[in-house]
Formats: structure tokens, C-alpha cells, sequence
């Protein structure tokens, strides 16, 4: 996995194109990539992520983002869900949540993560 640096901040750039991920096996992985960069950010796109991952009822959104964060890690997701936000309450409140809070970013484009880590 590539690494950069934004802001001051190592981040580790999931590629784009490979498997659908969504497992905390998958995770811990990229954490593990992150350990490698000794990056304090991994920045996932969010076309690689499964179709059931943006279910906030599944758990498996809260799993993955926990894995990551609990060792020290932001993630940031990249990738326009509005589509998907209109179509769930849950998912829309989920993102406004972690949005406010700065270790878990929604942004619809490498360019907003940057502004945003400014």
C-alpha cells in the first residue's frame, strides 16, 4: 500500500481496485499496513468496501472501524454515499456521528480529506 503524508499526518492509502473488504480480518490488515508506515491514518475508498459493510444494523461497519481505531488509527472513507445515505436514516446519523467527531471521516473525495485535515 502506498503512504503519504497530509497535514503532517503518515496516512496509508488503500488502492482502489483488489477484493471487497468489510471484515475485521480485512481490518486488521490494513492496520497492519498502517503499523508498517507507523501511519496515523488509513484512508480506505469506498468502492472497495462490501455491499453489506454501509448496513449500520449488520455490525460490520462498527467492527472494522473499531479494529482500526482502537489501536490509535483514523480511517477516513472516500466515496460519495448519498445514494446510500438517503436510503438509510441509520447510515446517514452514523456518518453525521463520526463526521463530527475526527478519528472515522466520510468524504466524498481525496481533496475534501485534505481540506479537512487542514
Amino acid at each position: 500500500m502506498e503512504a503519504t503524508t497530509i497535514h503532517g499526518t503518515v496516512a496509508v492509502l488503500c488502492p482502489p481496485g483488489g477484493p471487497k473488504l468489510g471484515s475485521e480480518q480485512d481490518a486488521l490488515a490494513l492496520r497492519g499496513a498502517g503499523d508498517e508506515q507507523d501511519a496515523g491514518l488509513i484512508v480506505v475508498p469506498v468502492g472497495r468496501m462490501a455491499p453489506e459493510f454501509f448496513v449500520p444494523e449488520n455490525g460490520m461497519l462498527d467492527a472494522f472501524v473499531h479494529r482500526l481505531t482502537r489501536a490509535g488509527r483514523r480511517v477516513a472513507f472516500v466515496g460519495d454515499l448519498a445514494d446510500r445515505m438517503a436510503g438509510s436514516t441509520a447510515l446517514a446519523a452514523y456518518v453525521r456521528r463520526c463526521n463530527a467527531g475526527g478519528a472515522v471521516l466520510f468524504v466524498r473525495t481525496r481533496e475534501e480529506l485534505e481540506a479537512r485535515l487542514a
